[in-house]
């Protein structure tokens, strides 16, 4: 009985560890200061046309044929200058009636999107162009929403946001467009994508360049994957390092400028597990 209490113990520290690097690793990168965004940083979301438009097409089954592309720049529709620094488009709306609206948010995204209502994380979204788009399940509050979605383009050939949100009697409340602003920080970012070999070459922007192995996007299985890097010249070699074999996520990692700096972030996050 002693030995089965102890390891139940075990299981619960385990799970709690999980638990607190989950919540460490969300608090980095994309994720960090959704809630504190502050209005002087905003600017209008530059629009690029309605759904349908090139070099996207026809999106058979979206929501919304009146929703538009927005992107950061009219450079959207062909180079996108932001290829490697995520942008972060807003949009608050307001639920007027004295209960909740259960909805649907249907998103086309170049090529990343992470989506938040309310600064909560509620799913991700990739690519999409060409089809319906994915569809997230949305609770909206009485009173004032905000919605955050944070865009990564992955290969500079075009960039940009399609979005809508209806109700559950498929009523459009509202879609990008007009009205949407933007958030872009003083920040790099790596997208790595899936790999079904445990090491994967990605090229990147410059030479020698440093780049975190901890994974900034949100880890889709219940445990989440670790990595091994090395950088030769412009190529970074990822390579998985707890299980010899590839990883299905979307894998999204931060450029750093300061080894240290993130060597002592990853003491503070061993710490935290050993004081709980």
């Amino acid at each position: 009985m002693f030995s089965l209490n102890k390891h139940i113990v075990n299981i619960i520290i385990v799970l709690s560890a999980l638990f607190i690097i989950v919540t460490a690793l969300r608090s980095t990168g994309l994720y960090e200061g959704m809630d504190n965004i502050s209005e002087d940083t905003l600017n209008d979301a530059y629009v690029l046309g309605k759904s349908g438009i090139q070099p996207w097409g026809k999106n058979e089954g979206f929501h919304d044929d009146n929703a538009k592309w927005i992107w950061s720049n009219s450079s959207g529709r062909n180079i996108a200058n932001e290829r490697y620094r995520p942008v972060t488009f807003i949009y608050k709306w307001h639920n007027y009636t004295n209960k909740n609206v259960e909805g649907t948010i249907n998103v086309i995204a170049d090529n990343v999107a992470y989506i938040y209502v309310n600064d909560e994380f509620i799913g991700e979204q990739y690519a999409g162009w060409g089809s319906k788009g994915g569809l997230v399940n949305v609770n909206l509050k009485p009173g004032l929403n905000k919605f955050t979605i944070t865009v990564l383009n992955a290969n500079g050939e075009g960039a940009g946001l399609l979005a809508t949100v209806i109700n559950d009697k498929k009523d459009i409340l509202f879609s990008t467009g007009e009205g949407w602003k933007y958030y872009m920080p003083n920040e790099e970012y790596i997208f790595i994508g899936p790999s079904t070999s445990n090491l994967k070459p990605v090229t990147l922007p410059r030479k020698n360049m440093k780049v975190s192995a901890i994974p900034i996007n949100f880890q889709q299985s219940q445990l989440p994957d670790t990595f091994d890097l090395s950088v030769t010249d412009n190529k970074l070699y990822v390579k998985r390092s707890d299980k010899e074999t590839g990883w299905e996520q979307q894998l999204v990692l931060k450029v750093i400028d300061d080894e240290e700096s993130m060597n002592k972030k990853k003491d503070e996050i061993n710490n935290s597990f050993l004081n709980e």
